[in-house]
This record gives structure tokens, sequence and C-alpha cells, in this order.
């Protein structure tokens, strides 16, 4: 937010304030306070687009065009979030989003075109409803870096907390604007109607941390974290049957991991060799399964039963994967 400022000021400036006579230095500042850090950034990512951009990515299951497409089917998921709310759609985890391939799909095809009409109705709005072009300035202007080419993860609620705000000054100034302020103002107050509703449908659950897992990993099935984050708790419960209920028939090697953990709670008995077996078959390491290997390891170590080579030669394995910054330092330090 605080990198997009400018640029918030700067569709403030070509709606709200279009018509405004502005004085010398801010008509000089305005244009180097957005284009100058844009040359900036655009110079150093043809620099070192290698280093920023593509080298990264090794992090993903995606590539840059790719997540250009699944971003566009994103940016509508947002847009679903502010305006009509689910309880099942609102949540932790969203790992489990379809990624989006070139050519794209009907769904695809939809998303960007709804972005496309937006973004037009915007400029048509900007003088005749400026409120009504802010609102939907705002709304892409917030999610310009987080949903467009740089490796991040696809999607996150906290990125459409000032966003949404821009959605909802759209809403409002277009039902002012058709039905009068009174009129429009007592219509926009059903959106906050539901919001309240939604809110407190989904109170019990949140006030309740079994209840919370669960109900992520049921609006989440193919989550991996979701279903992680609700093993874990269970296992901290000493409730290995349902942990291992909700592994169910999954293979991939966190799910031999966990059911490694799961083993040696229930019987206090490690099985270092298959943790390395699995480990070694781990795509893309991350901090929840870096973690379990370790703590089979020490188990294994107190129990005496560890071959520290095969413990090394593991590590040593899962260090050539792709892995962020944070989990490859905790491997270092173990």
């Amino acid at each position: 937010s605080g990198l997009l400022t400018p640029y918030l000021l700067a569709a403030l400036e070509l709606t709200v304030y279009a018509e405004r006579a502005r004085p010398r230095w801010l008509r000089i500042l305005l244009p180097a306070a957005t284009l100058l850090p844009a040359a900036g950034a655009l110079f150093a990512l043809a620099t070192h687009w290698q280093r920023l951009i593509l080298n990264p990515y090794s992090l993903r299951a995606f590539g840059p065009l790719e997540r250009l497409l699944t971003e566009a089917r994103v940016l509508q998921e947002y847009l679903g979030w502010i305006v009509a709310p689910r309880r099942g759609a609102l949540g932790f985890h969203h790992d489990d989003i379809a990624i989006a391939h070139w050519p794209p799909n009907a769904f695809t095809w939809l998303a960007l075109t709804l972005h496309l009409g937006l973004l037009g109705l915007m400029v048509a709005l900007r003088r005749r409803l400026p409120l009504v072009a802010l609102g939907l300035a705002l709304f892409y202007v917030g999610h310009a870096l987080e949903s467009s080419l740089f490796p991040l993860e696809l999607a996150f609620e906290h990125r459409n907390y000032l966003p949404s705000a821009g959605v909802l000054l759209a809403l409002v100034a277009a039902l002012a604007a058709g039905l009068g302020v009174r009129r429009g103002l007592a219509l926009g107050a059903l959106p906050a109607l539901l919001y309240l509703g939604v809110t407190v449908s989904m109170t019990p659950t949140w006030g309740d941390a079994g209840r919370l897992y669960a109900a992520m990993h049921t609006a989440h099935p193919h989550s991996p974290r979701a279903r992680a984050q609700l093993v874990e708790w269970l296992l901290a419960q000493r409730r290995a049957d349902l942990a291992e209920s909700v592994l169910g028939d999954d293979q991939d090697a966190a799910a031999r991991l966990h059911r490694l953990r799961l083993a040696c709670l229930r019987d206090d008995h490690a099985d270092p060799a298959s943790a390395f077996d699995a480990a070694a078959r781990l795509a893309r390491p991350d901090d929840m399964s870096l973690e379990i290997l370790l703590w089979l390891a020490e188990r294994g170590a107190a129990a005496g039963g560890l071959d520290q080579g095969a413990l090394l030669t593991a590590l040593e394995a899962v260090r050539d994967r792709p892995m962020s910054t944070p989990t490859r330092l905790r491997l270092y330090v173990h």
C-alpha cells in the first residue's frame, strides 16, 4: 500500500479533482511521483528479470503467464467476496485455486471481459460520476502489484482490504446518483446488513479453533494447508483417529510425513527411513513438511535408531529443491 500511495493519489487527482486548478509545483510533483518510480521499477525488472522474476517462480507450480491469467479469475473472486460474501469462501486458505492456462477457457475469458468492461466504465464515468470512477480505480490500483506477474502466492483475503473500500465507494456513489442520496443510501444499507448476517453466522465457528479448522478443510478439501492445519490441531488434541480420517487416501509426500508423525505419536515408534524417503519426494518443501521431517529425526535420534548419514543425505536432497529463504535458513540451522 505504501508503494502504491502515489498511484492512489493519482487516481484521486484524475477523477474527483480532475476539474480543479492546481498550482505549478503540484503539476510537476504528481507526474514525478508516479512516472519516475514506475520507470525505475521497469528498469530494475528489465535488468534483473531472471533474478527478480523467473528464479522465484521455481517455488510455484505456475509460470508468469499462468499467474496473470489466474489473477484475472482471482480478481473476479475478490469482487464476489465484497459484493456477495459467502461463509465457505472466506478463510485463511486459498492454495487450492485452479491454475488458468493458455489458451484461456470460458471462465478466464469471462473474467478478462469483466475487468475490461469495468476499466472502460471507469474511464467513461471519470467526469460524469467521478466517485464511481475513483472507487473502481482504487480497486484495480490496490491490486496492481500483488495481482500482476510478481511470483507471489495467488490469493489472500488481506490483499482485498483496501481495494474493497473502492468497490463499496463505487456502489454507494452509483446508487446515490441513480436513486438520489436518501434512497441510494437506504438501498446501500442492504450490503451492510448482509455483512452483519454473514459475520454473525461465522462468529461461533471462528470462536472455536476445532470448528474453525474443520470448517476451513470442509470449504477447501483440496487445500494442503487446510488439511495440515486440521491434522496438526487434532494431533495436539490427541485425536489420532480423526487425524487419520482427515488424511484419507492422500498419497502425496506431505500426507506421508503426517502419517509417519501420526504413527510415531500413536505407537511411540519413529521410522526415520520412511521419513527420509517421503522428504525426498517433496517437490517444494514447506515449513510444515520440514518441521515434521526434523521432528521425526529427533525422535529417531532419541530412540537410538537414527542413521545420521541417511539423514544428511535426505537433508542435502531437500536442500537442492526450490524453497523459500526462511525455510532454507531453518534447514541450515538444523
